[in-house]
C-alpha cells in the first residue's frame, strides 16, 4: 500500500508541473491569468493552497488551508503570510528568499518546514512555491502545503518501535539485536579513537542451579537485580551494556592506554557479590555471583570482531575453571 503522504506529493508535483505549464501558457494571454490557478487550488484536495502578493499580503486561503493553519480565509486575506504562519526564528529569511525570488529570479525550494498554527503549535509541512508574474512589476506568489503530522506521528511510532525492538524487556539492557546493529560502527570508532576496548563476556555462576531452587520468577528477580547493577557500574555515553541471553551479558568500553582497563570489570564483580542474593548451590559464596572473561584490543594489529569475541569466550572459561565469581582477561593478538 502506498502511503497517503507519497501519493500527495506525487499530486502535488503534478500540480506543480501544470500550473508551470498553464502559467506559460499566461504569460502569452492576458484572459482569466490567476483565476484559472485559484480555479486549480480550489479543486485539488489535501493540499493547502495561500496565495501573496509581492508585499506579502494574502489574496487567497484556501478551505484546506483554514483547516490546516486555523484562521478562516476571512481572517487571513488582507494579512501578511509571514505574521499569520511563519515562526519568528526563520521569518527574516523566508521574507528574504521571497524578495530574491520576485527581484532575481531565484525560485524558494520546495522544502519540509515547521510551519504556525493559529494556536501557536508548530506544524509539519512540505511547502513547495509557484509565482505568476501578473505583470511588468506585479506578482503573485503561491505557497501549496502537504500536512506532514501523520507522516511524523508514524516515524514516532516506527521508531519507538525500533526502540523496543532492541531493549530486553525483563532488565531494560539492550539485547543482542541492539549489538548486531551497532558493533560495528563501535569497533571501526574504537579503532580511530587510540583506545584500548574491552570486550568482557559476563555470566551468572550456577544460575540454573538457582532457578531449579528457587524458582524462575526469583531468578528473573536477580537478573532485573543484576542488570541495574551493570548499569550502576558502567554509566558513560559509549559504554555498552548487553543482555546476550539467559543469564549471560557482554559490555564494551573504551580507555586510554595508561588508564585501569579492569576497573569496571571488577567493581562488577565485586557488586554483584555485595548483593547478597542467597544462592545456596553457589557452594563457595552462598550468595549470587558473577564471572567474567575479557579481550583487551590495542588495535595495534588488525584483529576481526570473531577473534576478539572468541578470546573473550576463552577467557570467561578460564575464569569458570578457576573457581568463578573472578575474571580473567586476553591481551588481544593477530592471527
Amino acid at each position: 500500500m502506498i502511503p497517503r503522504f507519497l501519493t500527495e506529493l506525487k499530486d502535488l508535483r503534478s500540480l506543480v508541473i501544470k500550473l508551470r505549464e498553464e502559467n506559460e501558457e499566461l504569460k502569452n494571454s492576458q484572459v482569466n491569468k490567476v483565476d484559472i490557478f485559484k480555479q486549480l487550488f480550489d479543486q485539488t484536495p489535501k493540499i493547502a493552497v495561500q496565495g501573496y502578493n509581492k508585499d506579502r499580503e494574502v489574496i487567497f486561503w484556501n478551505t484546506n488551508s483554514e483547516e490546516l493553519y486555523g484562521y478562516t480565509s476571512a481572517e487571513a486575506l488582507g494579512r501578511k503570510l509571514d505574521e499569520l504562519i511563519i515562526p519568528v526564528s526563520i521569518r527574516s529569511n523566508v521574507i528574504h528568499m521571497i524578495n530574491n525570488w520576485i527581484e532575481n529570479d531565484i525560485p524558494i525550494a520546495a522544502a519540509e518546514q515547521w510551519l504556525l498554527h493559529k494556536d501557536g503549535s508548530l506544524l509539519p509541512v512540505f511547502s513547495q512555491h509557484v509565482l505568476i508574474r501578473t505583470g511588468e512589476d506585479e506578482c503573485e506568489i503561491f505557497c501549496l502545503d502537504i500536512d506532514l503530522r501523520e507522516l511524523k506521528k508514524t516515524e514516532e511510532m516506527l521508531a519507538l518501535a525500533r526502540v523496543s525492538y532492541t531493549i530486553d524487556s525483563l532488565t531494560g539492557l539492550n539485547n543482542r539485536l541492539f549489538y548486531n546493529q551497532i558493533i560495528d560502527e563501535y569497533i571501526e570508532k574504537a579503532k580511530t579513537s587510540g583506545k584500548i576496548l574491552v570486550y568482557c563476556l559476563l555470566d551468572l555462576d550456577n544460575f540454573k542451579l538457582y532457578n531449579d531452587t528457587y524458582g524462575h520468577l526469583k531468578g528473573d528477580e536477580v537478573l532485573q537485580a543484576v542488570g541495574k547493577a551493570l548499569r550502576g557500574c558502567l554509566t558513560r555515553p559509549d559504554d555498552v551494556i548487553v543482555r546476550s541471553g539467559g543469564e549471560e551479558f557482554l559490555i564494551m568500553y573504551t580507555v586510554n592506554k595508561n588508564h585501569n582497563f579492569l576497573g569496571p570489570i571488577e567493581n562488577i564483580i565485586r557488586q554483584v557479590e555485595d548483593l547478597k542474593i542467597e544462592h545456596v548451590r553457589n557452594l563457595d559464596f552462598k550468595v549470587v555471583t558473577i564471572s567474567g572473561g575479557a579481550a583487551i584490543v590495542d588495535f595495534s594489529t588488525n584483529i576481526p570482531l570473531k577473534k576478539i569475541s572468541e578470546l573473550a569466550d576463552i577467557a570467561l572459561t578460564s575464569a569458570k575453571e578457576a573457581g568463578k565469581n573472578n575474571y580473567v582477561h586476553i591481551m588481544s593478538v593477530a592471527d
